[in-house]
């Protein structure tokens, strides 16, 4: 009876032994061995490692490269393929008559472009396209360089390009009594940049007489010289005043010395102008062929601060010679 009880406790504990799971053969885990599992965000291997970064996934498809065309999933196709995530701003503003489209800031994946579209208000068309972003203007549409950081694109609108004005149009409200102005006593021979000398020019007593012409003589560099045999003006505090306008009797086209003179006695003076690039001591008047004025008028000019009374004009007829030509 007790050997019997013996055999029967050695048969309970033996089996335990026998069965251990520590004896058993255990499958490996491979990241990678089963369908997703390079993609599912799970170390399935447990080795610290996930998808892509494990070993296993080496040859995986999904891990072959981030080469897709589109927002969808890896195609292996297109030119995006090192498209990271990232997004940047791309800023659109305009300025003038006419809107881009789409204004303000819109999100653009890294490398990628953004097209915008130019809307001009009637009687104008696009001008400079500006800004950090870079691009192609084609018509009416802006397509931006590919995008690699925060960026900005500023349209300007401009008026139509119809051609020169009628000479001696559009004569400002504020100057209508006081300009004469004649098409036909042009400088129509400084307009190709020829020379010529005119006797006898005549400012009728107080009035602007705005001679027009054309500036079409891109290139090319020139002058207006003035001379007279009138007494000098100094005694009166009234100056004759010269200057290059957009308008017969307008505003300065360009706001600076070389665009106006005043003197009291312009016996000679010479003003010099330039139809090439902006210089220092010369009146830029932009290369594109347009109608121009150069104005002349004796007047009191009360930043010349000579005693004058403001709005004061010269009480008779004031003659001059006026030549003109290329440098």
């Amino acid at each position: 009876m007790a050997s019997s009880l013996s055999i029967k406790s050695l048969f309970v504990v033996l089996p335990p032994l026998l069965f251990s799971p520590g004896c058993l053969p255990v499958d490996e885990e491979i990241e990678g061995d089963e369908a997703g599992e390079c993609s599912d965000g799970v170390d399935n291997d447990q080795d610290g490692v996930l998808d892509c970064d494990d070993e296993g996934c080496a040859i995986a498809t999904a891990c072959a490269g981030d080469d897709d065309d589109d927002d969808s999933a890896d195609d292996d196709s297109g030119d995006d393929d090192d498209s990271t995530g990232e997004t940047y701003l791309v800023t659109a503003s305009s300025t003038g008559g006419g809107e881009i489209s789409p204004e303000g800031g819109t999100a653009v994946g890294s490398g990628e472009s953004l097209s915008l579209i130019l809307t001009p208000d009637p009687g104008m068309e696009p001008g400079d396209v500006e800004g950090t972003c870079g691009g192609t203007l084609d018509g009416l549409s802006f397509t931006t360089d590919p995008v690699v950081a925060d960026c900005t694109v500023t349209a300007s609108f401009q008026g139509e390009d119809v051609g020169p004005a009628p000479y001696c149009s559009d004569i400002p409200p504020e100057v209508q009594n006081l300009v004469t102005c004649d098409p036909e006593a042009n400088l129509d021979d400084w307009s190709v940049g020829g020379s010529s000398g005119i006797n006898g020019i005549m400012i009728p007593s107080g009035r602007i007489l705005s001679l027009p012409f054309t500036a079409n003589a891109a290139g090319s560099h020139g002058f207006v010289e003035i001379t007279n045999n009138m007494p000098g003006l100094v005694a009166t505090g009234l100056s004759w005043h010269g200057w290059f306008s957009a308008e017969p009797g307008g505003p300065y086209v360009k706001d600076n010395p070389p665009c106006r003179r005043f003197s009291p006695n312009p016996n000679p003076l010479r003003l010099q102008w330039n139809q090439t690039a902006p210089a220092q001591w010369e009146c830029h008047l932009d290369t594109t062929p347009r109608t121009l004025y150069f104005n002349m008028e004796v007047a009191c000019i009360p930043e010349l601060e000579t005693g004058c009374t403001p709005g004061e004009r010269y009480d008779g007829d004031y003659y001059l010679q006026l030549s003109h030509g290329l440098d």
